[in-house]
């Protein structure tokens, strides 16, 4: 045997002994039950019709796969792990779930308009029974504080309540804004290539030293020096 072959011959006795190990150690074996368990480890549903692993069937990991692919698509559950059990006559599939949460009830409260709670709680976009995500919540808030900051709420403080409703799985949102001082216009400068004075740019735009920040405030200069 040269030594190149006997490299080969290596390197495929170790693939197949691989492939071997990969196999699953229920494979082939006959499937007794079909459980879905919560957190708690109480069984919610038995045999789901709609699953591809079947009471009676032959267990392979493709249907495994394949269950695990429907149950997520529900839409109901954030994690599932899948527990093998052998018992007499074959095998028992427990998978056991996280449940997924829901956006409820959102409030913002202790707000100094503007803005106002409804602006507010555009700027958030949290859409009631969409799917609760930590992330979600933290480009919700994002934004709000954005829309605090421009109205002159730089300072501006939040404070976040969950309430989860088990039963519903609901998680109603409650933010609490300590506002602090609202930021005042200082001297306004203008990159002037027009035929306008600054102190005229200034009148037109109604804004001041010493008027409060808010959106609309600039929102409206700017519109009025377009015009």
């Amino acid at each position: 045997m040269t030594k190149a072959f006997a490299i080969l011959a290596a390197l495929t006795l170790g693939a197949c002994l691989g492939a071997a190990a990969q196999q699953p150690p229920f494979e082939g074996k006959t499937v007794t039950a079909v459980h879905v368990v919560d957190p708690k480890g109480q069984v919610v549903e038995r045999n789901p019709p709609e699953l591809d692993l079947q009471p009676g069937q032959s267990y392979t990991l493709d249907k495994e796969r394949a269950a695990l692919k429907r149950l997520f698509a529900t839409g109901l559950y954030s994690d599932i792990r899948t527990l093998a059990t052998p018992v007499p006559g074959g095998v028992r599939i427990d998978f056991k779930i996280d449940w997924n949460y829901f956006v409820g009830v959102v409030r913002v409260e202790g707000l100094k308009p503007p803005p106002n709670e409804p602006r507010a709680l555009a700027s958030m976009s949290l859409r009631l029974g969409e799917t609760f995500t930590t992330s979600q919540l933290k480009d919700a808030l994002g934004r709000l504080k954005q829309l605090l900051e421009d109205n002159g709420l730089y300072q501006a403080g939040l404070n976040v309540n969950l309430d989860r409703e088990t039963k519903n799985r609901l998680i109603n949102i409650t933010v609490n804004v300590t506002p602090g001082r609202r930021a005042h216009f200082g001297k306004i400068t203008f990159l002037n290539n027009s035929r306008f004075k600054d102190h005229e740019l200034l009148e037109r735009t109604k804004l001041g030293t010493g008027k409060p920040v808010t959106s609309v405030r600039l929102s409206d200069g700017m519109d009025r020096l377009r015009k």
